[in-house]
């Protein structure tokens, strides 16, 4: 009798590199090739743990206009010669409140983003870029 064995993390998750599917992010981003640019798409809103990003992967974290919230006392911890850009959608926090949502030494860039957060970016070395209508808000206003 023949036995078929499923991935059942490539086939049953909201996060898409290619046809692959993923149940966290942080899978996602751990089969992302380190040195070339990959595309991890979010299929669904989603609420999960930390993700964190190692030297030489470059990630585009496209939420398609969907949420990942946040469900740990940090997001993405993104490492020094690593690159991150979240864009089209929101990225919040439950459980955090005036910790860091993103922190790292990495290159971080947020296009077109939504941050309806308490919680806040650090980059202790590396880059953060903001760009199009993306909208962070912080105590008492918004950037």
């Amino acid at each position: 009798m023949d036995e078929l064995i499923f991935d059942l993390q490539r086939f049953d998750g909201v996060w898409q590199i290619g046809d692959d599917t993923y149940a966290t992010l942080a899978n996602a981003i751990a089969a992302a090739p380190s040195g070339t640019e990959t595309t991890i798409t979010l299929t669904g809103d989603t609420t999960e743990a930390r993700a964190n990003v190692a030297a030489g992967k470059n990630v585009i974290i496209d939420l398609q206009g969907h949420t990942y919230t946040v469900s740990s006392t940090s997001a993405t911890t993104v490492a020094r010669g690593a690159t991150v850009t979240y864009q089209n959608g929101t990225l919040e926090a439950s459980r955090i409140s005036n910790a860091d949502l993103i922190t790292g030494q990495g290159t971080l860039t947020f296009n077109n983003l939504i941050m309806p957060s308490t919680a806040y970016v650090s980059s202790t070395a590396g880059t953060v870029t903001i760009n199009g209508t993306s909208t962070i808000t912080v105590a008492g206003g918004s950037v």
